[in-house]
């Protein structure tokens, strides 16, 4: 029987990139084919695949920008690591809090709409997850 998160909604390999790319944020990162992270697609991730969607999330983070969809598929993942994260997860997590901390930099202002979506991520990796040890 294979995974599904939703009915006739199959999930991607754990190493198809592309498929999960697809699944999560759509053909393109405005798409309407772009799924949410709800708690029934969520729970069913084994290890090995929640690590790798950080990772993929953390990569496609530089390639597009930082949108409320991304900070809520980050958000979701992060709730279900555990600590001490392996050290290609802890490298990731380095990178996207440098990342969030450049796009918190480039903010005009206090009431940006993604401010607080940002600030969340940061206070994650670097606070919860103590990836900011090296600033």
């Amino acid at each position: 029987m294979e995974n599904t998160f939703e009915k006739d909604t199959k999930i991607p390999n754990c190493n198809d990139e592309q498929g999960w790319k697809t699944y999560c944020i759509g053909r393109t990162p405005l798409a309407s084919s772009q799924k949410l992270p709800f708690l029934h697609s969520i729970i069913p991730l084994d290890e090995l695949t929640l690590h790798k969607l950080i990772v993929y999330h953390v990569k496609w983070m530089h390639n597009d920008e930082f949108t409320k969809e991304r900070a809520m598929w980050i958000y979701a993942l992060l709730s279900r690591l555990q600590k001490p994260p392996p050290p290609h997860v802890a490298s990731s997590l380095r990178d996207l809090l440098v990342y969030c901390c450049k796009v918190r930099a480039k903010m005009d202002n206090r009431e940006h709409p993604l401010l607080s979506s940002v600030n969340i991520i940061i206070a994650l990796t670097e606070v919860y997850f103590g990836q900011g040890d090296q600033f």
